[in-house]
């Protein structure tokens, strides 16, 4: 934050002001009563050095305390680590096409049908994902600002975005209601809004025609190739869709229990939908989870359902970069890297305004034994997704200490151990780390800190599986 952003935050300005206002008709109630009161000739002079003694002490307690409505506070100095890594304070500039798509508010009558509101709008950042020469930040980052009064303005320089999309969807009797608005982020002027009045099954044809209009809006070209690639890939039955967005919702609870509930829907999903290619997407990143969290009955078996689900996908279409993405995963798995490395790099190549294909190919090369081009890639996956999240954050952490930077790798994992004190993997990162510094002591208070919190910890655990191309990297 700059000095000139950190006096307006502090108010120092307005009581400046207000000081100024205030003192000069102090001096001129006094020049007015002194004959009158028969004051002495020096009292006027007394309130003018008075006011100007008075003026910078004003400002000193403006910037020190401030006045709330639960009464005179210290003001919080705010450290940039408290909300964002250092990486993330050097984002590049702000992009020319880039669209932040806010949680669509659930306005129906029962909250229940959040999942629905929720599924909705993940449809929509995916769609928009898709379209050439548009960036869209991910959902990671936009569902940070669920259920909060967003400042569109302030979100914009936070997201480092030009356009912003939010609305709401009602869900009633078999009819939906479906309000967007697109905002000019830096002036918080509405360009386009409009309201859709369907038939819940018409869902879908809202869904596309929303689409067309945001990309007709914004003046960014959808060629017909890629119009037909949408229209394919749209679901058309309701109750599938149904399944979707209830599997969805159960996935980001993110626990076992959810997940078993979550493959469930993903499954009804599938023989609904036997042809398009998320359900069998879907699956195959529940599938990704048992292996790395051990939450299915047999990881070898949730390799080889993985295999399956990812060719069903790719056999589909084969240029569906999440499906891409998971093939690459499912090549890291088998030790393959370099074809994952290739299927990440396919996947970036169909959908370059998505988060996730940089931060595969990242995350691949890091595994690779190629951290600084890995570096690269989870920073250019961190500005379609500002909003860090535990598992990212430790993989960069991860990244620099396998590139030798030591100093980057302990200051990031730091910063992920402070907001994240409960996710273990960042802490025995940043174990590893203070041990190749020689910080022992460090080191050993760290691993205490990991036992205490989890007392049946192993370094098993972190090291399998090990999908490093050289196994001691890890």
């Amino acid at each position: 934050m700059s000095f000139w952003e950190e006096i307006k935050r502090r108010k120092v300005g307005r009581v400046a002001a207000a000081y100024a206002v205030v003192a000069w008709l102090l001096v001129e109630v006094v020049v007015t009563v002194e004959a009158p009161l028969n004051l002495p000739g020096w009292i006027d002079t007394f309130v003018i050095v008075l006011v100007l003694v008075g003026f910078p002490l004003a400002l000193i307690l403006s910037w020190v305390y401030d006045l709330t409505p639960t009464g005179i506070e210290r003001t919080e100095h705010l450290e940039s680590s408290d909300e964002i890594s250092q990486e993330q304070e050097s984002l590049p500039d702000m992009l020319p096409d880039s669209l932040a798509v806010l949680p669509f508010a659930n306005r129906s009558d029962d909250p229940e049908q959040e999942y629905f509101s929720d599924g909705l709008t993940e449809d929509i950042i995916t769609d928009l994902s898709l379209i050439p020469g548009l960036f869209v930040i991910a959902r990671n980052s936009t569902f940070s600002y669920k259920g909060k009064s967003a400042d569109i303005r302030q979100l914009g320089r936070e997201m480092g975005v030009r356009y912003v999309l939010k609305g709401s969807v009602r869900k009633s009797n078999g009819q939906v209601r479906v309000s967007a608005q697109l905002i000019e982020a830096a002036s918080g002027q509405q360009l386009w809004g409009k309201k859709y009045d369907r038939r819940l099954e018409d869902v879908f044809a809202v869904q596309d025609e929303l689409t067309r209009e945001i990309v007709a809006a914004l003046d960014v070209e959808l060629v017909s190739g890629e119009r037909a690639r949408h229209q394919r890939s749209r679901v058309r039955n309701p109750e599938a869709r149904e399944a979707l967005y209830r599997g969805m919702a159960q996935f980001y609870e993110f626990n076992k229990t959810s997940h078993a509930q979550a493959k469930k829907f993903f499954a009804q999903f599938t023989q609904l939908e036997p042809d398009s290619t998320l359900g069998y997407v879907w699956q195959a990143q529940m599938c990704q989870v048992e292996i790395f969290l051990g939450w299915g009955e047999d990881k070898d078996l949730s390799l080889k359902n993985m295999e399956k689900l990812v060719a069903k996908a790719l056999k589909i279409d084969a240029r569906d970069p999440l499906a891409l993405g998971h093939a690459g995963m499912h090549q890291l798995f088998l030790g393959n890297h370099d074809q994952a490395i290739a299927f990440a790099r396919q996947a970036l190549a169909e959908a370059p305004g998505m988060d996730s294909p940089y931060y595969s190919l990242g995350w691949f090369q890091m595994f690779n034994d190629e951290p600084l081009e890995g570096i690269e890639n989870l920073k250019r996956a961190m500005r379609l997704s500002p909003i860090m999240t535990a598992p990212r954050s430790s993989i960069l952490g991860t990244a620099y200490r396998n590139a030798g930077q030591l100093d980057l790798a302990v200051a990031t994992l730091e910063n992920t151990v402070k907001r994240f004190p409960t996710f273990i993997s960042g802490r025995v990162a940043l174990t590893t780390c203070y041990a190749l510094m020689g910080k022992e002591q460090e080191a050993k208070q760290e691993a205490r800190e990991i036992l205490r919190r989890d007392p049946a910890y192993t370094i098993a655990r972190y090291t399998t599986p090990n999908l490093y191309r050289n196994k001691e990297t890890m």
